[in-house]
Parts: structure tokens; C-alpha cells; sequence
């Protein structure tokens, strides 16, 4: 929440200048806390409520941040003072914001190491579900739990095992039919303990069993001689004769079960406990007593019975973290695709969404390769930090992707002092969650490590790669005259170096075989095969440009009659587009062509000559060639045009046409 008050107190230092301050990086802090925000309302979709109120929570703070830093903080910045910032010397953290780590070629090799060795790691990240893992004791508690232990049991595992049904009747029934096991599992040493509601909740079958037995006992003649008895001792110790007549009411009485409201089953407290009344179910519980190790074996002897539920505390809460599990899976991937999408839509273009989300993506994917090799899982504890420092990823992206866009717009260089804001940023919260290394908790430590790490790479690819990413694609093609590079650009571009890999691999495999297997002589190979190589080149041109190519021919020229076809040079795509045109076009390369492994195979099968070996040399051979009917391609400019502009011809093609007598000609490219 501090971070945005940083990078403008930062920004002001630099410039003096409230207006401008708010001018450059309003957007970038709406921006910020749009994306921070909408994801932590990602939260509010997962099964959890606790969630809920954390993600509303923490986006209400973060936009409340955001206005803080936008509205009421410029009022105690005080009045513009430009004279201030001429004369402040540099400090090593402006020195820092002032280093060119993109340009230095070490650094650029870090996170392309890291990445690489990530991919061998990032499939071992585990989730901790065994709670008992994440829990701390000191050695004093160790040590009285190990006392109590010796003196009555203290280590043994409470074990709750749950008979269910529609009804309490049904309930109590299914606890008594398990009595015998239960017994059973206590003999066998598999159970220490047993407590339930006992003689105090008997199902009304166990009550008539109990009843009947009564009766069978107090058949008249023995009541009569007990009677008898009592009434003669009395006498003799000075007791009434009526003394005993409420013991005698009691043994006459005719018994009937208990009903459910003589129970008291919903008011008794005695009761309440070891019974759960609902709407159309009732829950009877058992505590058993068991050691961790034979934990397993009571449930697999009693967990099969029909109408039982068996489970302990440590089994409830793996399910509980289980189920986090799944929800920060499902958090992952919801905050990841709404920053990406955010992004897109507020820059506007794919290219700089993509880019922006580019930090939060690598600084994720090293993260869990540095958890996967040094063995750290994920728990409920990091998961929550963890997503937070990847946030902050995200802001930094974005603070550098349009510090990098003012400067392509505007000229302005305020890299260093967007750097310097992230710095200070990013030392707060290591400083901040550094301190957990100093706590005795276990799982406090892998929060620390798991942000530092997470910090160090979100900076590294931040001051890395986002600049060097842009230079390369945008800032850098501004000084050659050409376009950036957009993602319409570079699909266009693997699909057409994808489609001629496929034409040359096509070529190899039938050219090799029409010049080894093929049955005919070498000239009707040279034709077989050039009319391949056109059917291909056409296929070319309609698959990869299906509309916007269009051939203008308005002389009507058939290429009948051999000529040296002059032309500029802009791209790859001109050498397709000219074979396509007629079977009989020879091609004169250079050297790096015939060397290609990709290319070269296809030149020397198709006949095409390399003009590094000398222009005077290939004279002969080409006049040769000309009487087939074969007309000749040359790029007299040598080498492809970058920025559209037909550059000086080179001498080759004219000085052939004069020794062949042959026609120039000249077609353009424009595109």
C-alpha cells in the first residue's frame, strides 16, 4: 500500500513539479491498483469465505491506497522547487536506477538460465497437506508433552467415529450393533479408549432387552421372600414397617422405554454432547483412543460399516487444506488471465499487455523452479505472500512499460528515476518480510525465502527483460525506419518462415529423389524438378498471402523469352514470389545461400548459381542456360533493403546482359 506513495514522493524528488509529477504517473498508479485489486477480487470466486472477506478487504486497501497517493497526498508535497533537483547529488541508489542492466549481456543470460533450469524443477512443487508438518513447538513443550505422555497417555489420537440415520432411534442402533467391534478393536490393542454416551443413551430395543431382564428377575415368589425378609430384620433394628414401602413401589412398578422427550435429548446437558438432532438426520458420536500408528487399522476395521463416518482432526484438516489447494489453483489462474486481459484492454494493444504481464509470468515460473529444487511446498501460509509479491511484479511492469513509452513518445529518459521507485519499493517489503527470518516458526521462514527469491526475480526481469524487450521490438526500429514489431507482425512471420521450411524440407525430399531414383535423363530432371519447385512457390504465395498480393502485369510478359529479370530487394518473400511466375527462372545467389542447411540443398538441386564465385566465371555456363529458354533472377542491390528504400545496383546484372545479348527486365516489389 506504501509502494504509491513512493513512486511519487520518487518522482517529485526528481522533477519538483506536482503537475508533472501527477501528469506522468496518474495512469500508471490506476493501472496498478486496477490489476492489484481485481485480483485479489479474484478471491470472492473460490469456495472459501474467509477468502471472500480477505479479497474485499485487501481491495477496498488498495484502492483506498490509490486515492490516498492521487488525491491527498500531492497537497503536502509543497510548492514546485526545480532549483532542488539540479543540485542533488546521486546516491548509490540513484547510481543503481542509472545502471543499463539490459544492455549488459551477463545479466541478460541470468534469467535465461534461470528459466532454463526451471523447466527441470517446476513439476516438483508439492502442497503441504499434513498440518502437523507446519506446526512449532519449542523444547520446553516438547518435553512436557513427552511427561504428560508417560503419565496418562497425552499422545494418543482422539478418533471420532459418527453413526448417522434418519432418525435418533435408528442411530443409537447402529452404535450398539457396533459395540462388539468396538470391544473387539480394544482387545486386539488397536483402541486404548472408548467413551460415548453409554448407559445414558440406549436406543428403545436395548431399553425392552433391559426391562425384560428386570421383570424375569423380580418374579413374585422372590419379591415376596424379600418382603418377608426386610420386613423381620426391620424389627429387630427399630425400622417402621413402612419404611421400605418406596423401595418396594419401585421393584412393582411396570417399566416402559424412555421416550425422546423423557430424554431430554435437545436440553439435558448431560446428553447434548454425545448427540446431534437436525432436520431429518441424527448424529451419535464415539470417541476412540489410538496411537498414530495403528490410527490406519481402526479405520479400515471400522470405517466399512454402513451408516459410520470415522475421521480425526488431522484427516479434517488435510481435507480442509486440500481443498485450498484447489482453490489457490483456481486463484492462479483467474488473477493471472484478469491482470493479462486488464492490461490488454487498458494499453490498448496485445503487444504491450503481454509484455507488461511478461515479469509476473517468468517471475512465477522461476519461483516454483527454485520451491521444486530446493524442496519447498506450498502451504496456507506462503500461498497468500506469494501472490502478493508476484502483484508487485505486475506494478513494476507497469510503471517501467510506461516510463519506456513516454520516453519513445515524448524523448524524455525518466527510466532512472522510475528504476530508483522500484528499488525503494522493492527494499520496503524484503526488509519488511526479511524480518520473518528472525522468527522461530518454520513456516515463517519459507514466507521470507519464497519472497525474497520472489522479489529478486521480479526486479531482475523487470529491469531485464521488459526494457530489453521493448528496445528490441519498438524503441530500436524507430531508428532504422521501420515498424514495430506487433504480434500480427510476428504470427505473420513464423507462419512464413514455417511454410518455406516446409516448401525446402518438401524440396529436399522429392528433389533427392527425382535426381537419384528417377529413371530419366539429367535434363528432364532439371524440367521435373523446376516445375515442382513452381507448383510449390505458388501454393506458397496463396497460403500465406490468400488476399494481399496482387501481380500487376499489364505488358503482358510470359517469360517465354529468356531476359535478366532485375529487382529490388526488400524480404525472403521475393524469391517465392518470382519462381512462382514460370518453371524456367534460374536465381543468381550468394554465398551464404548455398551454406544455408536449409536453403543450400535447394539451390545446388535446382541449378541456381552462386555469384561469389565470380561474375566472369559463370558467363559460359549461364549463356548455356540461356539457349534452354532459362531467364535469370539477379537482386542487384546484393543484399535486402531494411527500410524499403531500393539501394545502389551493383554492376553483375548489366554487365551480363551485355556479354549474353540478352533483354533487361525490371520488376518492383513493393510491400
Amino acid at each position: 500500500i506504501v509502494d504509491y506513495t513512493l513512486y511519487l514522493v520518487n518522482h517529485y524528488k526528481k522533477s519538483g513539479d506536482i503537475e508533472l509529477m501527477l501528469r506522468d504517473l496518474s495512469l500508471s498508479i490506476v493501472l496498478c491498483s486496477l490489476t492489484t485489486a481485481g485480483a485479489f477480487l479474484c478471491l470472492v470466486f473460490l469456495n472459501s469465505g474467509v477468502l471472500h472477506d480477505l479479497g474485499w478487504f485487501a481491495a477496498i486497501s488498495v484502492s483506498g491506497a490509490a486515492f490516498f497517493s492521487l488525491i491527498i497526498l500531492p497537497h503536502f508535497l509543497g510548492k514546485p522547487s526545480r532549483e532542488r533537483t539540479k543540485t542533488r547529488n546521486l546516491n548509490w541508489i540513484d547510481r543503481l536506477g542509472n545502471f543499463p542492466f539490459e544492455r549488459t549481456r551477463i545479466l541478460i543470460l541470468i534469467p535465461v538460465v534461470f528459466l532454463a533450469i526451471s523447466l527441470f524443477f517446476t513439476g516438483k512443487v508439492e502442497f503441504e497437506t499434513d498440518m502437523n508438518a507446519l506446526s512449532f513447538t519449542t523444547p520446553e513443550l516438547k518435553k512436557t508433552e513427552t511427561d504428560l505422555d508417560r503419565i496418562g497417555n497425552y499422545k494418543l489420537k482422539n478418533i471420532f467415529l459418527v453413526t448417522h440415520a434418519g432418525s435418533a432411534e435408528k442411530a443409537l442402533r447402529i452404535r450398539e450393533n457396533l459395540r462388539g467391534k468396538l470391544h473387539e478393536s480394544q482387545s486386539k490393542g488397536l483402541v486404548k479408549g472408548i467413551s460415548d454416551g453409554g448407559v445414558l443413551l440406549q436406543s428403545d430395543s436395548i431399553q425392552w432387552l433391559k426391562i425384560a431382564r428386570w421383570n424375569s428377575f423380580w418374579t413374585t415368589e422372590r419379591k415376596t421372600q424379600l418382603r418377608q425378609r426386610i420386613h423381620s430384620v426391620s424389627n429387630q433394628y427399630g425400622f417402621r414397617p413402612e419404611a421400605f414401602n418406596v423401595f418396594f413401589e419401585l421393584i412393582e412398578k411396570p417399566y416402559q422405554p424412555l421416550s425422546a422427550t423423557d430424554k431430554k435429548l435437545t436440553t439435558n446437558p448431560l446428553i447434548t454432547d454425545w448427540i446431534t438432532l437436525l432436520p431429518g438426520k441424527a448424529l451419535v458420536p464415539v470417541i476412540l483412543k489410538s496411537t498414530e500408528k495403528d490410527k490406519q487399522q481402526v479405520y479400515n476395521f471400522l470405517g466399512k460399516e454402513p451408516g459410520v463416518v470415522v475421521f480425526d482432526k488431522q484427516q479434517l484438516a488435510a481435507r480442509f487444506v486440500e481443498s485450498v489447494k484447489s482453490d489457490f489453483d483456481l486463484l492462479v489462474k483467474l488473477s493471472m488471465g484478469f491482470v493479462t486481459l486488464l492490461l490488454v484492454v487498458s494499453l490498448g494493444r496485445i503487444e504491450l499487455g503481454l509484455l507488461t504481464a511478461l515479469p509476473m509470468f517468468i517471475s512465477w515460473f522461476i519461483t516454483l523452479g527454485f520451491m521444486g529444487m530446493t524442496g519447498i511446498s506450498f502451504n496456507i501460509f506462503n500461498i497468500i505472500i506469494s501472490s502478493f509479491i508476484f502483484g508487485l511484479g505486475v506494478d513494476y511492469s507497469i510503471l517501467m512499460l510506461r516510463t519506456l513509452q513516454q520516453s519513445y513518445v515524448t524523448g524524455k529518459q525518466e527510466l532512472a528515476t522510475t528504476k530508483v521507485s522500484i528499488l525503494l519499493s522493492a527494499l520496503t517489503t524484503l526488509f519488511g518480510v526479511g524480518a520473518l527470518f528472525f522468527a522461530r516458526h518454520p513456516a515463517l521462514h519459507s514466507i521470507a525465502l519464497i519472497s525474497m527469491v520472489g522479489m529478486f526475480v521480479v526486479v531482475m526481469v523487470t529491469f531485464i527483460m521488459v526494457p530489453l524487450i521493448f528496445n528490441k521490438l519498438i524503441f530500436n526500429r524507430s531508428f532504422k525506419g521501420t515498424f514495430p514489431v506487433t504480434l500480427r507482425i510476428f504470427i505473420k512471420t513464423l507462419v512464413t518462415w514455417g511454410n518455406i521450411v516446409l516448401i525446402a524440407l518438401v524440396m529436399m525430399i522429392m528433389g533427392g529423389i527425382i535426381k537419384f531414383l528417377l529413371p530419366v535423363s539429367q535434363a528432364l530432371k532439371e524440367k521435373y524438378f523446376h516445375h515442382l519447385f513452381c507448383c510449390l512457390t505458388r501454393w506458397y504465395i496463396a497460403v500465406t498471402f490468400p488476399r494481399h498480393h496482387v501481380l500487376i502485369n499489364d505488358g503482358g510478359e510470359d517469360f517465354t523469352r529468356p531476359a535478366i529479370i532485375i529487382s529490388n530487394h526488400q524480404s525472403l518473400i521475393e524469391t517465392p514470389a518470382f519462381l512462382r511466375l514460370h518453371p524456367k527462372i534460374l536465381i543468381l545467389t550468394s554465398n551464404w545461400v548455398y551454406k544455408s542447411p536449409v536453403f543450400g540443398p535447394i539451390a545446388r538441386l535446382a541449378g541456381f548459381f552462386n555469384v561469389d564465385l565470380g561474375v566472369e566465371n559463370l558467363v559460359e555456363p549461364l549463356r548455356a542456360k540461356i539457349r534452354e529458354g532459362y531467364s535469370l533472377l539477379i537482386f542487384p542491390e546484393g543484399h535486402r533493403s531494411a527500410d524499403q528504400q531500393i539501394k545502389r545496383f551493383h554492376r553483375g546484372a548489366f554487365y551480363l546482359a551485355e556479354k549474353l545479348q540478352i533483354d533487361l527486365l525490371p520488376v518492383v516489389v513493393f510491400g
